[in-house]
This record gives structure tokens, C-alpha cells and sequence, in this order.
């Protein structure tokens, strides 16, 4: 079930991406929700359950800290970054 619909949703978001056009300004295409499917609502249930069922798991964040860094050959050297945002570098 939860193959089913994560293939959907990719299908979705796959569908949005090659819909979009770069050529204009626009920030963002219009989005329309959809509602799930009869059998998505029918199916939903049955996956709360097998998430309930599962011994509740504590996960620990990682806290990821690292400095700024842009790979030598991917710089161009044109200080657009330091423009943009000072303070980061």
C-alpha cells in the first residue's frame, strides 16, 4: 500500500516538475490539490494500524554543523555568494 501511493505521489510530483516553465519569471506553478483515490481512503486505515502496531521509536536528530563550502571547480570566483549573503562566508 505504501509502495502504491509514495508511486503516485512521485507520479504527481514528476508530472509538476516536467510541467513547469523556466523560461518565464513565474516563481511557481499554479498547484490544484486533488483528493485521494476511493482506494486510498480505503487503504489508509490498514497503514495506521501498522504504524500503530510498531513499537514506538525514538529517534535522535543529528545536528549536522558544517561550514560553507563550494567544490574548486564549481567556483567561478565571481563573489556572487559573498554579494548575496555576507554573513554566511
Amino acid at each position: 500500500v505504501r509502495a502504491e501511493a509514495a508511486s503516485e505521489v512521485m507520479g504527481r510530483l514528476t508530472d509538476v516538475l516536467m510541467g513547469m516553465d523556466l523560461t518565464t519569471g513565474a516563481a511557481r506553478p499554479e498547484f490544484k490539490a486533488t483528493s485521494p483515490t476511493p482506494a486510498a481512503v480505503k487503504a489508509e486505515p490498514e497503514v495506521v494500524d501498522e504504524i500503530a502496531a510498531e513499537a514506538p521509536v525514538e529517534e535522535e536528530e543529528e545536528v549536522l554543523v558544517e561550514e560553507p563550502w563550494i567544490d574548486t571547480p564549481l567556483c567561478t570566483s565571481c563573489n556572487d555568494c559573498l554579494n548575496i549573503n555576507p554573513l554566511m562566508f
